[in-house]
C-alpha cells in the first residue's frame, strides 16, 4: 500500500466515525431522555469544541473511534435490561470487547460509572430483581470479552518500568499554566464554559439524571489536571506520567444528555436566552475552525513524505536503523513504510533504553520542543555507536533544522547528501561498531501472541454481523407498529 493509499485510509475512517459518531450520541442519550432531547443532543455533539480538539488537533483517533463504540456498547445494554433480547446483549459485549481493543482506557474509565446510571436509570421503570440478574450477566460477559482481548497487552505491558515524568500540559494547573488554561479550557469547552454551569445547575434542581451530573463533574475535574490534587489521590506516583487531556472530552459527551433536556425542557425566558446565546457561539466557532482548521494546530505542518520515505528505503546508509529529526507525528508514517529499525517513537511508556527512560523528553525527533531536549539529544548522538545505528535524517523543512544539524554535526556526524530538498542523510563510521541495543520487551509469542492478534477482529466482525441480522427485524417492528 503506498502512503497515500494510507493517508486516504485513515481519513475515510475518521470522516465515517465522525458520521456515525450523531447516532451514537442519539442512542446513548435516549436512555436517559426523550426523543427531542436526544435529538438535540446529538446535534449539539456536532459543534463540540472537545471533539475538534481531540480529532484534529491531539489526533487521538483511537481514543475517538473506542469512544463511539462505546457509546453504541451501553445503548445494546440498556435495550437487553429493558427487554432481555439476546441480540442487543450479544452486541453490546461484541463492541466493550472493540472498544477496549482501540483504547483500553476509554472503557475502564467511562463504563461502569455510565452503566451504573442505565442501571439506576432502568430500575426505576421496571422489575429490578430483573434488572439486577440481566445486569449482572451482562457485567460477567463484558468483563470477560473486554479481559480476553486486553490481557495480552496488560501481560506485555506489566514488564514496563516507570520512567523519569516527560512534561504535558495537562498535567499544570490552569491558574499557573497559560498553556494549560488555553487549551484544558478554552479549546476543551469554548463556549460550554459558559452552558454546561447552567445545565447542570438545571439538573440539580429537577432531579434528573444525577449519576450523569456526577460522573461528568468527576471527569471535569480530572481533566483539569494538576489544577486539583484529585489525579494525585486517585494514581499516586503514576500521576505524573498520565495525561488528562481525554477527561475534559469525556466529560462533555457524558453531559450532552443532560444539555439536551435543559435546551428543550427549559422554560424561563432567561434561561432561553442564555441557552440560544451558548449555542450560536458553538456554532459561530465551529465554522470558525472550518475557516481556520489549522488553529487547532499542536504540531509543524507536514510535509509530503512518498519521495522521502522511496528514497529513504534506497538509501545504503539508512537500511539497519535511523533516526529522524523534526518530523514531528509524520514519525510513524516513516516507521510504517520503511524497513529499518529505529529507537525512537511516540508512544513514550514502550522505551526501554535506560538513557531515554531516564532523559524526562519525550521523543528524540522533537527533543528541542522539551526543556534541556538539545543536551539530551547532543549526548544521545555521541553515544550513539552502541545504540543507534547507521543513518539520521533530517527534515529541512523544519524550523529547527538549522538548530538540528548543529547538534549533529558537532556530535561527530557528517552530512551525506541532501536526498530531497525535504530532507538531508547523515552518517557516521560505526562499521567497527555492533548494535547493542536490543529491546527487552517481546510481543507475546505463546497463544496471548495470537489472541492479541485475532480476538479483537472477531468481536468485530461479530458486531457487524449481528448488527446486520438485526436490521430485518427492526424494520418488521417498526412495520407492525405502524399497522
Amino acid at each position: 500500500m503506498a502512503f497515500n493509499d494510507f493517508e486516504k485510509s485513515y481519513q475515510f475512517l475518521t470522516w465515517f466515525f465522525l458520521g456515525i459518531a450523531p447516532l451514537a450520541v442519539y442512542q446513548f442519550s435516549r436512555i436517559f431522555t426523550n426523543e427531542a432531547s436526544s435529538l438535540a443532543a446529538s446535534l449539539m455533539f456536532v459543534f463540540l469544541p472537545s471533539v475538534r480538539l481531540m480529532v484534529f488537533g491531539f489526533g487521538q483517533f483511537a481514543g475517538f473511534v473506542s469512544l463511539i463504540l462505546l457509546l453504541f456498547a451501553v445503548s445494546d445494554f440498556s435495550a437487553y435490561l429493558k427487554t432481555g433480547r439476546t441480540l442487543n446483549g450479544f452486541r453490546s459485549v461484541c463492541l466493550v470487547a472493540c472498544s477496549v481493543a482501540s483504547h483500553h482506557n476509554t472503557p475502564i474509565y467511562l463504563l461502569p460509572l455510565i452503566l451504573l446510571a442505565i442501571i439506576l436509570n432502568e430500575s426505576k421503570h421496571g422489575n429490578f430483581r430483573m434488572i439486577l440478574i440481566r445486569a449482572t450477566t451482562m457485567l460477567v460477559a463484558c468483563a470477560i470479552a473486554a479481559l480476553i482481548v486486553v490481557f495480552p497487552f496488560w501481560l506485555w505491558l506489566g514488564n514496563l518500568e516507570m520512567q523519569t515524568s516527560i512534561p504535558h500540559f495537562s498535567r499544570q494547573s490552569i491558574f499557573a499554566d497559560s498553556d494549560a488554561a488555553y487549551f484544558l479550557l478554552f479549546h476543551m469547552y469554548g463556549p460550554l464554559t459558559l452552558f454546561l454551569p447552567l445545565a447542570y445547575t438545571w439538573c440539580v434542581f429537577h432531579r434528573s439524571n444525577v449519576i450523569l451530573l456526577v460522573t461528568g463533574l468527576f471527569f471535569t475535574i480530572m481533566g483539569l489536571g494538576g489544577t486539583t490534587k484529585l489525579p494525585a489521590i486517585i494514581y499516586g506516583d503514576w500521576w505524573n506520567w498520565l495525561t488528562y487531556e481525554r477527561f475534559g472530552v469525556w466529560a462533555t459527551i457524558v453531559a450532552l444528555p443532560i444539555i439536551g433536556s435543559f435546551l428543550i425542557t427549559s422554560r424561563t425566558a432567561i434561561l432561553r436566552y442564555l441557552s440560544t446565546l451558548a449555542t450560536v457561539l458553538l456554532i459561530v466557532t465551529s465554522f470558525q475552525w472550518l475557516h481556520l482548521p489549522d488553529s487547532l494546530r499542536t504540531t509543524p505542518p507536514p510535509i509530503p513524505l512518498d519521495e522521502i520515505i522511496e528514497n529513504f528505503n534506497k538509501h545504503p546508509s539508512c537500511k539497519e536503523r535511523y533516526l529522524a529529526l523534526g518530523f514531528g507525528p509524520q514519525l510513524p508514517d516513516l516507521s510504517t513504510y520503511t524497513n529499518a529499525n529505529t529507537v525512537d517513537g511516540l508512544w513514550h511508556t514502550a522505551r526501554t533504553d535506560p538513557f531515554l527512560k531516564q532523559s524526562g523528553v519525550g521523543s528524540l525527533g522533537d527533543s528541542l520542543a522539551w526543556t534541556g531536549g538539545a543536551a539530551v539529544l547532543e549526548d544521545f548522538l555521541i553515544r550513539a555507536p552502541i545504540i543507534l545505528g547507521d543513518c539520521i535524517i533530517i527534515n529541512e523543512t523544519s524550523m529547527d533544522a538549522a538548530q538540528y544539524a548543529r547538534i549533529t554535526s558537532r556530535s561527530g556526524w557528517q552530512k551525506l547528501e541532501v536526498v530531497s530538498e525535504n530532507i538531508s542523510v547523515w552518517t557516521k563510521d560505526m562499521h567497527s561498531h555492533h548494535s547493542l541495543y536490543q529491546s527487552t520487551i517481546r510481543l507475546p509469542n505463546s497463544i496471548f501472541g495470537y489472541i492479541w492478534g485475532v480476538a479483537p477482529l472477531a468481536f468485530l466482525f461479530a458486531s457487524i454481523i449481528s448488527t446486520v441480522v438485526a436490521v430485518p427485524a427492526v424494520k418488521a417492528s417498526k412495520g407492525s407498529g405502524r399497522k
